[in-house]
């Protein structure tokens, strides 16, 4: 088993591929390493209720942004030619600014119950902020994907570096100020901005030449919109669902508990899923491209799947003890003692974490041998039943919450991990 994952690894790590990979991988860790380094820092400029309250915020922000350029810019790779490809990106441009505007005026209209609703009250005069996060992840989305498409793998990498700068340091320096809550979230905004300017430099560099005649060819946009419809039509609301199931913990904790509570389950989140999660992902898009040549040549890749899901279990094992026998202790005493809740939450929940990291570059088979379908299906049920169990738990205490969350997500994810295996097992028809 591991002498197949080695050979695997090998055989990538020699191709251009796994360098452009690892091009972007960097740009990811840098992003996420920041992220965790200033956390023992962010935790003593900010209470629990601060980070709770920017968490809901942060998530209600992450949700419409999965609609912020209704999934246009996924028809930028496989526009068919450069001129059709900046057409598109033109496209969710325009979508972008649509929503921010839409979203605007429903604020005005429903502003004081969304706040009500989502338990923040105090920060109903911020809401206003969303249309012009909306925008700029929109911008950021777009961008990114035409960038990849002209192959500036190193300028994508320099983005998310930028973001992840921008957002720490403007944290620290709000926090340093005493802005509390308002700073939390006006530093993502520096984030993305910044983003947005690293990427918008590039792009303009690429493209703006094309822009005012194409802008001018209005018929010409409507067709395009119309010849890549099944891309809003098919993948934005599944991604929204998809987004707004991995928020539904924090939603339901600020709404129902408190929101000390959503903060320090949102530092748990964040420290024990970050690190898994990069990794995860990062392996994964490293054998998307050798699990795809294996079964575009008929060969089976499950005997692949078994050797990284081995490999990854003993990757796992030391952390999940660790976390189960000192995390309260190692929270403490890492980010100060308000914060031990947040490692007792760990213990309860570090094997959703666990079984995500084992789980995450099997899923990939999905992609590979086109079972979309069976992928959708997997989201949809998942956040149903993410939202079943929260409703089913809305009049018990927190810690019973916490495990069947726990409960339930393993029970998915595992799952997920069948469906994919069973997937793998032929060569051939969507399943």
């Amino acid at each position: 088993m591991v002498s197949l994952l080695s050979k695997e690894m090998g055989v990538l790590w020699r191709s251009r591929f796994a360098r452009q990979v690892a091009t972007l991988s960097f740009g990811s860790v840098v992003a996420n390493g920041v992220a965790y380094l200033t956390a023992p820092l962010l935790t003593r400029l900010y209470t629990a209720e601060q980070f709770g309250q920017a968490a809901v915020f942060t998530n209600v922000g992450l949700i419409l942004g999965q609609a912020a350029t209704t999934k246009y810019e996924l028809a930028i790779s496989v526009a068919s030619d450069e001129k059709e490809a900046f057409r598109i990106f033109l496209i969710s441009l325009l979508a972008a600014l649509s929503g921010s505007l839409v979203l605007t005026l429903l604020l005005v209209l429903l502003g004081s119950e969304i706040a009500s609703f989502l338990g923040i009250q105090l920060l109903k005069g911020w809401l206003f902020f969303l249309p012009a996060t909306l925008l700029l992840m929109g911008g950021q989305q777009a961008s990114q994907y035409w960038l990849n498409c002209q192959k500036q793998f190193g300028i994508l990498s320099l983005g998310q570096a930028t973001q992840a700068l921008g957002t720490s340091i403007s944290r620290i320096g709000f926090g340093w100020f005493g802005a509390g809550t308002p700073g939390l979230i006006l530093s993502t905004g520096v984030g993305l901005v910044c983003a947005n300017v690293a990427l918008g430099i590039a792009v303009v560099q690429r493209g703006a030449y094309k822009a005012w005649e194409m802008l001018g060819d209005f018929p010409a946009l409507i067709a395009t919109a119309q010849r890549y419809r099944d891309f809003p039509l098919y993948y934005c609301g599944s991604s929204m669902l998809n987004s707004m199931a991995s928020a539904i913990p924090v939603f339901f904790i600020n709404k129902l508990h408190s929101s000390a509570d959503a903060g320090q389950f949102n530092l748990t989140a964040l420290m024990i899923g970050l690190p898994s999660n990069v990794i995860a992902s990062a392996l994964g898009q490293v054998f998307l491209q050798r699990i795809s040549e294996k079964w575009q040549r008929g060969e089976s890749v499950q005997a692949l799947m078994r050797a990284v899901t081995g490999r990854l279990l003993l990757v796992v094992i030391v952390p999940v003890a660790t976390i189960l026998v000192v995390g309260p202790d190692a929270f403490a005493f890492i980010f100060g003692k308000d914060w031990r809740l947040a490692g007792e939450y760990a213990q309860i929940t570090v094997f959703v974490f666990a079984i995500q990291f084992l789980v995450t570059p099997v899923s990939m088979v999905f992609h590979v041998v086109g079972a979309i379908r069976t992928g959708s299906i997997w989201k949809t049920t998942f956040f149903f039943t993410t939202l079943l169990t929260a409703v089913a738990c809305k009049d018990m205490s927190l810690r019973t919450y916490l495990v069947a969350y726990a409960c339930h997500d393993i029970l998915l994810y595992s799952l997920q991990c069948l469906m994919a295996w069973r997937c793998a097992a032929k060569p051939g028809s969507d399943r």
